[in-house]
């Protein structure tokens, strides 16, 4: 990573980095320049909030499109790569798609089937067969992604929600001892970082969630703020001409 980013520097170009979300890597880094280590660092599963969507059979679908873009993946295995998650997503889509009856008379759906305990993808297959074969690999990711899938979006939505919530911008010039609820020790650390997002700003260690959730709703009250003002300065000028 150090070695792409200062390759990238070079270029002029902007700087790689993987969400805690897309790699273990990325959980390991942020880990370490956010919170710092007094001791061996050990990348423990645990640490990884999101270690669902990092299981091992998600690995080409997190980074092969980021090995891709910088020329380490060539043409002819991009296109083995996309093949076979193309040939992954049409047999999700069939295992949803495809309704048997039950013994209770009512019908469900193979991907329905496969969500319970009991079963496994071989034999919810009995019930219904692929229209094309798939490897072992490709059964065990089919079979996960079904089994978890409500899990899997749940997370998805977080991961959604968080990215758009860490990407608002913090004014270079904000007063943090204007935001409401702040204890004097948030305020000191945010003075003295100047976090530029506030996902930076969520990174730094030792400020609580209560305190990044009070500067992300006076940074939202603040937005409004401007748009009225922005409306009613426009609503003024149409009325004077």
């Amino acid at each position: 990573m150090a070695g792409l980013n200062a390759g990238l520097a070079i270029l002029g170009r902007d700087p790689f980095v993987l969400r805690r979300d897309e790699a273990y890597i990325g959980v390991l880094i942020d880990d370490l320049v956010t919170r710092g280590v007094d001791e061996p660092y050990r990348l423990f599963t645990s640490r990884a909030e999101h270690r669902l969507l990092l299981r091992i059979d998600t690995a080409d679908r997190r980074l092969s499109g980021y090995g891709h873009q910088f020329g380490l993946i060539c043409e002819a295995e991009w296109r083995g790569i996309a093949e076979k998650m193309a040939r992954t997503d049409r047999a999700m889509a069939f295992l949803r798609r495809k309704k048997v009856k039950t013994t209770w008379g009512d019908s469900v759906s193979l991907a329905e089937l496969l969500k319970k305990p009991e079963h496994k993808l071989e034999s919810v297959l009995e019930c219904g067969k692929l229209p094309e074969e798939l490897s072992a690999e490709d059964m065990r990711f089919v079979e996960s992604e079904i089994k978890y899938e409500g899990y899997i979006r749940k997370q998805e939505r977080e991961i959604a929600k968080s990215v758009r919530t860490d990407q608002a911008k913090i004014p270079r010039s904000l007063d943090f001892t204007l935001v409401p609820g702040m204890t004097r020790e948030a305020v000191e650390k945010l003075e003295r970082l100047r976090p530029a997002t506030l996902g930076d700003a969520r990174r730094i260690p030792g400020l609580t969630p209560a305190a990044i959730q009070n500067l992300s709703l006076y940074l939202e009250v603040r937005k409004k703020r401007a748009g009225r003002k922005a409306d009613v300065s426009r609503g003024t000028c149409a009325d004077d001409e």
